[in-house]
């Protein structure tokens, strides 16, 4: 039986070869220019993430580091009033979620768990209107 792609066989093949045969991502450069301000951010984000995860899931804390930049920008377009594409802005949103609840960074509430928003809003309400 042949081994899969990306089986820890595979891993040590790619282990074994010299830096100058693998790619550069392989060799640890992301491709991103650490010196700009998105670039910080990015790295910021990502050894953050990295931290609270131990070290695991670096393909997807990669993913979810740019999207948290990304989502960044597009809250300070809002912010300074400039049009945002709240569908883009949604889809981000969705993405990290799922991506953060993927590695163990919030819980994965099924719907219907989790505080009751609606009653605590009430609730207030009551209480504003009596005062």
């Amino acid at each position: 039986m042949r081994a899969t792609q990306n089986s820890p066989a595979d891993r040590r093949q790619l282990a074994d070869l010299p830096a100058a045969s693998r790619s550069r991502i392989a060799n640890g450069a992301l491709g991103i220019d650490l010196r700009t301000r998105t670039g910080r951010r990015w790295r910021d984000c990502y050894l953050e993430l990295m931290a609270q995860t131990g070290g695991r899931h670096v393909q997807m804390v990669r993913s979810l580091a740019s999207l948290i930049v990304q989502r960044e920008k597009l809250d300070a377009d809002l912010a300074r009033g400039e049009p945002v594409d709240s569908d883009e802005l949604l889809r981000l949103c969705g993405a990290i979620s799922r991506l953060m609840a993927r590695v163990g960074l919030v819980a994965d509430d099924e719907p219907g768990e989790g505080p009751d928003v609606t009653a605590e809003v009430i609730a207030r309400l009551g209480t504003t209107e009596a005062a």
